[in-house]
């Protein structure tokens, strides 16, 4: 458990952006459950590189690829807007 702490400090500080990134990501796993956090950014991921790879190295952008990037917005925009678990603290206590 030390060399993982050890690690991630090392990386906080070797660059504050990448710092600010752990964060902001610790931060979204708080409030989205695992599977979601991991295919919201493995999805965004995907896209970006796509659309990266066609602007600067000139990749072709073909009809399916570009209807690809469309089902994994739509399906990343279905994850956040499904209904969340109503949490159950303290409801029990105030029924009795």
């Amino acid at each position: 458990m030390i060399a993982v702490r050890s690690i991630a400090q090392e990386l906080l500080q070797a660059s504050p952006s990448t710092g600010k990134l752990m964060r902001q990501r610790y931060q979204a796993l708080k409030k989205l459950p695992l599977g979601v956090a991991y295919g919201v950014w493995s999805g965004l991921g995907v896209t970006a590189i796509t659309i990266i790879g066609a602007i600067i190295w000139g990749e072709p952008l073909n009809a399916i690829i570009i209807f690809g990037i469309a089902l994994i917005i739509t399906g990343v925009v279905l994850l956040e807007s499904s209904p969340k678990p109503a949490s159950d603290s303290g409801s029990d206590a105030q029924t009795a």
